[in-house]
């Protein structure tokens, strides 16, 4: 039962953020920021904050989200990670790489 109220309250926040995407006339996903935030508390993860504008919901490891910012683990590597990006009929993957002070978008896609 608590996975149907969790799956309700994704759907309605993506109902809600399709009312307000509906009368603009520029529908077209756009890339405000990526960065990284690194909490006191913890330091083997890292928080990644992004902002896009006419975004409806975002993958990232395979786990759909509406929220602007997700917790990766923190590794002394360079690691890649694929954020999707849906928008309104529209998708964009970013292809982002993770380096231990810094993110650095090396692809992204339009489809």
């Amino acid at each position: 039962m608590p996975e149907f109220s969790i799956k309700m309250r994704f759907y309605l926040k993506v109902l809600k953020r399709m009312a307000t995407i509906l009368p603009r006339r520029n529908k077209k996903i756009k890339m405000f920021y990526i960065d990284y935030v690194h909490p006191a508390e913890n330091g083997s993860q890292v928080m990644i904050k992004y902002r896009f504008r006419n975004a409806l919901w975002y993958t990232i490891d395979n786990k759909d989200i509406t929220c602007n910012r997700v917790m990766v683990t923190k590794n002394d590597t360079v690691k890649e990670v694929s954020l999707i990006v849906h928008g309104f009929f529209r998708k964009n993957i970013y292809t982002l790489l993770l380096e231990p002070e810094y993110i650095h978008v090396i692809k992204i896609m339009h489809l």
